[in-house]
């Protein structure tokens, strides 16, 4: 290997290693309507109601399916 080859070869798995970073810290759960819908119901009814009525005719999420989360 030249000196060449070699900083190629270092500068591909530094790039590697900082690409990879980002994925390992991606969120476990993922952003699906019913989970928004739940981290919503979390901060209050009034909130819930929002974000139902805000994303209906996108979602068509009804409240009394999250109510009980309440």
């Amino acid at each position: 290997m030249n000196r060449t080859t070699l900083r190629f070869a270092a500068a591909a798995v530094a790039a590697g290693a900082v690409l990879a970073a980002p994925r390992a810290q991606a969120q476990a759960v993922p952003n699906t309507p019913e989970n928004r819908a739940a981290e919503a119901a979390k901060k209050g009814p009034a909130e819930l109601r929002r974000f139902i009525q805000r994303t209906r005719a996108v979602y068509g999420l009804y409240f009394s399916d999250f109510y009980k989360a309440l």
